[in-house]
């Protein structure tokens, strides 16, 4: 057998990538952009800022791990791993524009929460 013959075609791929966007909307996984989009407008930070913010604000009082929040900030359609830094300089840049206590460090390795006062703010702003 071919080792291209278990490639997906071009129209399998956008196939299965429709059926997973519906499958998330169902089960309540699938991202608001809108409300995103307004989080980005309305508190001054940039996308994949809003993103992050917007994951945490979803999770509150819940910590999101790591792995979690990488996969939240990175653009849509990239799939390889990244830097794994990546969360950690996101977080870094989130704190410095809305402040140092607006995200919780939920201790080694579990992750990063909001603070109560941040959450409910980037609710307001998604509503």
């Amino acid at each position: 057998m071919r080792a291209d013959a278990t490639r997906f075609s071009d129209w399998d791929r956008e196939m299965l990538i429709d059926r997973i966007c519906d499958l998330e909307r169902e089960l309540g996984l699938a991202e608001d952009r809108e409300a995103q989009a307004r989080i980005h407008g309305r508190l001054g930070v940039t996308p994949s800022q809003a993103r992050l913010l917007y994951a945490l604000a979803a999770a509150y009082p819940k910590p999101v791990a790591n792995w979690v929040l990488e996969d939240t900030i990175k653009p849509r359609g990239q799939h390889e791993r990244s830097d794994p830094t990546l969360v950690k300089v996101m977080v870094y840049c989130t704190r410095k524009r809305l402040g140092r206590n607006a995200i919780v460090t939920a201790g080694f390795g579990r992750g990063y929460t909001l603070t109560p006062q941040m959450a409910e703010r980037v609710r307001a702003a998604a509503a």
